[in-house]
């Protein structure tokens, strides 16, 4: 409904029961999503309301071992990639670091990742993205069903150059900002 416009009715006004109390939420859902990306593609994602819990366990086991690990077999199968996680507790987790190191994925270690900059990571380009596609055209869900397939639609649309090209700049993004400082490497 545009702006102010409602039902309005007085004190014993005849309204449906499904009119007066039709519940909103105050919060819309959303889906949290993982997924990795590299020259050679994107992974397969872990989608999952974003209500649930992301701690230690879950990010081990949906997002490493069941996606990333088979990714980075598949495509590297020979090694030559370094794994660069954002900095969620989750991601650096002794058993996180310890389930890396065993498994032979080089990363970026906590100490050297820096914090709150975004225009070093073609991740967050990538999310940009596929955010516009999925609410292209005002697209709104209706559910998270719908939503969550909307997404897996849109990922899998994706052009393999794009993830290729953004992951071909982060190099040069990353000795920029070494050189000039993080400002410098802002798009």
């Amino acid at each position: 409904m545009p702006a102010n416009s409602g039902f309005y009715a007085g004190p014993g006004g005849d309204v449906p029961d499904d009119v007066r109390f039709r519940p909103v939420g105050k919060f819309p859902r959303k889906l949290l999503v993982s997924v990795a990306i590299s020259p050679r593609g994107v992974s397969s994602p872990v989608i999952c309301p974003s209500r649930t819990n992301v701690g230690g366990d879950f990010y081990r086991q949906e997002c490493l071992q069941k996606k990333l690990f088979p990714f980075l077999r598949e495509q590297y199968p020979h090694g030559g990639f370094i794994f660069w996680p954002d900095l969620a507790a989750a991601h650096y987790a002794k058993k996180t670091v310890t389930l890396l190191e065993e498994a032979g994925v080089p990363f970026v270690a906590r100490d050297e990742n820096p914090p709150c900059v975004p225009q070093l990571r073609a991740i967050e380009d990538f999310w940009g993205i596929v955010k516009q596609e999925v609410y292209k055209g005002g697209w709104g869900a209706a559910s998270e069903v719908q939503l969550k397939n909307r997404i897996q639609r849109v990922l899998r649309s994706i052009r393999e150059e794009v993830p290729r090209t953004m992951m071909e700049r982060v190099p040069e993004r990353v000795r920029r900002a070494e050189r000039r400082g993080v400002n410098s490497s802002l798009h």
